[in-house]
């Protein structure tokens, strides 16, 4: 930014000498001899800026071909004997005028910037350096006008002022601290934001040395990173990677940063400084340790199940894969990591995998989409002993921070009972009734109104009927209400399919459906059916074959839930909490309601922690949520944010005011005294109340002004709520744990 402007300072004072020496050569035409009138013109045409001479009723006596095109005029006839005001723009004319009269009273020149009309109507900015022209008896002759288009000069100077002023309003107001420092690492500015981050102040900051700044270690990586990039910037490499460093905050605690910096760089390309960006990642590495606690739960879960568990990038390369492997397949976990995806399946299902995983990367760009979607597929697997295995696969996308696809979890079922099942009945129609009566899954028929012709003894099995109560049946009767109009959906859309050209008759469809049991709960099933045909090959009937899926909803039920809950206390954590905070402020901006949030920050736990061991802590923490659950209404959200830290959601609130009951109702819920291991243990909690929309409209500014309030809470005294307010962010700074 400082090259950029000492070159335009630079290039306007080599404009304002060549405009003098111009007005200069013009004047002293005044005093030459009678050829001067005779050269003039070519004077005049020999000037590249815009000329004209002016008698002194202020009419055109002369123009040249530059001023011609600069006022868009056709020609200089447009000019000639006409009066010049017209070109100049009405806030600057009397001022013009004024100048004029005082350069024909008291000699001298004029150089002014007007604003001057073109022909066609716009208007441009411009520079004029005028003179007087004399008779040779030394009276007043005509008036003759440099004119220069300075629109570009005009542009890149506002363009100059909006960037300066954009990047101070940037850099003081920003949330990331912006700061510079020479190539010895001493800062030369840092915006004011630093206060939040380490609790000092701008000016306190700026005398700091850089090893009181980061801790040891930090520092020296700090330092080890200038030295590489200067390194590779004489290299004629560029980019670093942010880097994550400790730094001492002003109550002697630390604070986890991320910090990305780039050169700042003299008029010759060669670096000068630093600028840097520091970022505060705390609530980051909370995060991460509470993901590393999920992933250990999830590990223990997925090691001692009995299908096999998996993970993959989106390449479909394992980096996870469950010991029960080793029964399915007969590798071991670590054989069947080091296996490609080709190693694993046969060529059609590995087709069959890509496909769905393609159609799945692209329902992420359709409106409305289910991040949480779960899709079923088989798939043939190839064994450690060369033979081959039919499994089902149900399988879910795993997410990065942004909501996006990063790779994929998946459940493997052995399925080759069920196939075998499948195919011999493919075979042989004469088989039909013997494996109807002995399997496993409900095998049926039923008309095309869908009452029921035959029923396999399964059904005894599966939902408690006898094949004559079930052939009793209506339809009504054997399915929840959403899933009989999904089963009437499907047979509507398959009997139009009868309709439409190279249609497949042997064509099978599936479905998941909730099917009633006869003593009145419901099991989730999965529907194969296809039609029955008569002679003609037209649809007769349908035959089915029904399956209970209990335990995969069970699983994926599992995934959703590990996905969206503290494995801790089973309350929602921050990513469900997220969903559900945006989906209460759309329907309290859409109905006008309030929505309180309230952020709980325990008091002392981490003496707790330090004085009982993470065990007790872990203990006071799921009684602490169970309390919190008592205190709060029905329809309320209670969610652990990780730590110490809880929120609750209050939406449809009659009055700000209401929310103080409930803050109020679990102050004293968690005053009274917890037993843990037999200790009995007391804590108390300070609370931040902040309400939608008079405390801000969206999630982010809500969630900073509650966390603003809970600490002007603590430095209030702890065990007590507040409302916020604004100007409470002082307050909150008196903190101990600000």
């Amino acid at each position: 930014m400082g090259s950029k402007e000492k070159k335009t300072k630079r290039q306007l004072a080599d404009e304002v000498t060549a405009l003098r020496s111009r007005l200069a050569e013009l004047e002293s035409m005044t005093a030459a001899s009678p050829r001067t009138e005779q050269r003039l013109p070519q004077t005049l045409e020999a000037i590249s800026d815009g000329v004209a001479v002016i008698d002194l009723r202020g009419f055109c006596i002369d123009i040249n071909a530059s001023l011609v095109e600069m006022l868009a005029l056709h020609s200089r006839d447009e000019a000639l004997g006409h009066p010049v005001s017209p070109f100049i723009a009405p806030h600057d004319l009397d001022r013009a005028r004024a100048q004029i009269l005082r350069v024909v009273e008291e000699g001298g020149t004029v150089r002014e910037e007007y604003d001057l009309v073109r022909a066609d109507g716009r208007t441009i900015p411009a520079e004029i350096g005028g003179t007087l022209l004399k008779e040779r008896s030394g009276n007043p002759a005509s008036f003759v006008a440099l004119v220069r288009d300075i629109s570009k000069r005009r542009q890149a100077e506002e363009a100059l002022r909006d960037s300066e002023r954009l990047y101070r309003l940037l850099a003081d107001n920003a949330t990331d601290v912006i700061w510079t420092t020479d190539l010895n690492l001493k800062l030369t500015y840092i915006s004011p934001s630093v206060l939040q981050l380490r609790g000092y102040t701008a000016e306190e900051a700026m005398t700091q040395t850089i090893g009181e700044i980061y801790t040891p270690a930090s520092f020296q990586r700090a330092r080890d990173r200038l030295r590489e990039a200067l390194f590779d910037d004489n290299a004629g490499q560029a980019g670093h990677a942010p880097l994550e460093v400790e730094m001492y905050r002003k109550d002697g605690s630390t604070v986890w940063a991320e910090v990305t910096v780039t050169f700042l760089r003299d008029e010759e390309g060669k670096p000068r400084g630093v600028l840097g960006i520091t970022r505060d990642v705390s609530e980051r590495k909370k995060v991460e340790q509470a993901l590393q606690q999920s992933e250990r739960l999830y590990r223990l879960l997925a090691e001692n199940a009995t299908d096999v568990i998996w993970t993959t990038d989106l390449s479909l390369k394992l980096n996870y894969v469950s010991p029960s492997v080793q029964r399915l397949r007969g590798y071991t976990p670590e054989e069947a990591m080091a296996q490609t995806i080709e190693q694993g399946y046969t060529p059609a299902s590995l087709e069959t995998a890509r496909k769905v995983l393609a159609e799945e990367l692209a329902r992420e760009h359709e409106p409305g989409s289910d991040p949480r979607r779960v899709r079923t597929l088989e798939a043939e697997q190839r064994c450690k002993d060369g033979s081959t295995i039919w499994t089902e696969i149900t399988v879910t996308f795993l997410r990065d921070e942004e909501g996006k696809p990063a790779g994929l979890l998946g459940i493997t079922r052995d399925i080759s009972e069920r196939k075998k099942v499948e195919q011999a009945l493919e075979k042989s129609e004469s088989l039909y009734r013997l494996l109807a009566e002995n399997a496993t899954d409900v095998i049926w028929t039923t008309d095309l109104n869908l009452r029921s012709t035959y029923v396999s003894p399964s059904v005894q099995r599966l939902l408690g009927y006898t094949p004559e109560e079930a052939l009793a049946w209506t339809i009504e009767v054997g399915f929840t209400p959403a899933s009989l109009e999904a089963a009437k959906k499907v047979l509507v859309e398959e009997l139009a399919k009868e309709h439409e050209p190279g249609n497949d008759p042997t064509r099978v469809r599936s479905l998941e459906v909730e099917t009633s049991r006869k003593d009145g709960s419901t099991v989730w099933t999965e529907l194969t059916v296809t039609f029955l045909r008569d002679d003609d090959g037209r649809p007769m009937g349908v035959l089915g074959i029904t399956r209970d899926i209990s335990e995969r909803k069970a699983a994926e039920e599992t995934i959703r839930h590990l996905a969206y809950h503290d494995p801790l206390t089973e309350l929602p954590n921050r990513l469900l909490f997220n969903e559900i905070l945006q989906l209460e402020l759309v329907r309290a901006s859409r109905n006008q309601q309030l929505v309180a949030l309230i952020i709980l920050d325990l008091d002392g736990f981490k003496t707790v922690n330090d004085v009982f061991g993470h065990s007790v802590g872990d203990g006071l923490l799921v009684k602490v949520a169970a309390r919190l659950r008592a205190a709060v209404r029905k329809g309320d959200t209670v969610a652990r944010m990780g730590g110490d830290e809880f929120i609750l959601i209050l939406p449809e609130m009659a009055a700000a005011e209401s929310a103080a009951g409930v803050a109020d109702k679990a102050l004293h819920a968690l005053r009274r005294p917890f037993t843990i291991d037999g200790r009995k243990l007391r804590i108390t909690t300070s609370i931040g109340i902040a309400v939608y929309p008079q405390d801000g409209e969206g999630s982010n500014v809500l969630m900073k002004h509650a966390d603003v309030a809970m600490y002007a809470a603590k430095a209030a005294g702890r065990d007590r709520f507040r409302y916020y307010e604004p100007g409470l962010e002082y307050a909150a700074q008196l903190s101990p744990e600000a």
